[in-house]
């Protein structure tokens, strides 16, 4: 397999766009981007040991903080407009009751396993809190779905697993 193809298909520590000759291939952020994408999925068992030692490996760097040093020192790797407007900033988790307000909106919903929670048992330092509640909403639940690293779920399964997060402590 071309190494860029094996990179992003099997190890996805790089993002894809395309097909065929018109596909593009795309440097990501590790945090968030990498961390995240390298390892959703539906299922611990389909971990290899590359993805073990990439968790092993990068949760003893995330904790240094590593990830703070450079604030504000570079260029931003996504950009905005400005709107000339004041937008609504919501800085609080919303509960579960009222994230059918967003949900509402979407048509497609897809969920997987907590990327931190999986790199918790890998490392032996599982909560034991629920797994499988990472949602994700509209394209990127049907891209996921389709490449099998998300289960397909409807609005009705996205609430209820919400709804069952925030009554084993976590927060969406």
């Amino acid at each position: 397999m071309y190494w860029p193809m094996k990179l992003a298909d099997e190890k996805r520590i790089i993002l894809a766009f395309g097909k065929g000759e018109k596909r593009k291939y795309f440097l990501q952020p590790l945090i968030p981007g990498a961390w995240e994408t390298i390892l959703v999925r539906t299922s611990l068992d389909s971990l290899t040991d590359w993805h073990k030692k990439f968790v092993e490996l990068f949760v003893p760097l995330y904790d240094t903080g590593f990830t703070t040093l450079h604030l504000g020192k570079r260029s931003p790797g996504i950009r905005y407009l400005p709107v000339g407007q004041s937008l609504e900033y919501n800085p609080m988790a919303l509960p579960s009751d009222r994230l059918g307000e967003i949900f509402d909106q979407y048509h497609d919903f897809a969920v997987g396993l907590c990327q931190c929670r999986m790199g918790a048992e890998i490392i032996g330092q599982y909560c034991g809190r629920p797994m499988e509640n990472c949602i994700t909403m509209g394209p990127l639940a049907l891209r996921e779905s389709e490449a099998g690293h998300m289960r397909r779920i409807t609005l009705k399964d996205a609430l209820e697993i919400k709804t069952e997060a925030e009554a084993s402590g976590l927060v969406s």
